[in-house]
């Protein structure tokens, strides 16, 4: 189920989750620039932090059940194919 069509309370506790790989502290162009876009539209500038960035964010996905459309799949596939096993 997309997050928009979950209820309030799953939304909530989503965006409030600090589990493993979900919050980054980073700097205010980073943050800018990243916004609410998934990889399919923008990944860390830093190339050795975008194998962990795109592990991380399958495994917040896949804690909350999430799916990812035909875009953000090539695009997490992408990255990992450049990163080591």
């Amino acid at each position: 189920m997309p997050l928009r069509e979950a209820p309030v309370e799953r939304k909530r506790a989503y965006y409030q989750d600090l589990g493993p790989g979900a919050l980054y502290a980073v700097g205010k162009d980073s943050n800018s620039n990243k916004g609410h876009k998934d990889p399919a539209d923008w990944v860390p500038p830093n190339n050795l932090f975008r194998c962990t960035y795109v592990r991380n964010w399958i495994a917040v996905k896949k804690r909350w059940g999430l799916s990812m459309d035909g875009r953000e799949v090539n695009a997490v596939a992408v990255v990992l194919r450049s990163c080591p096993p």
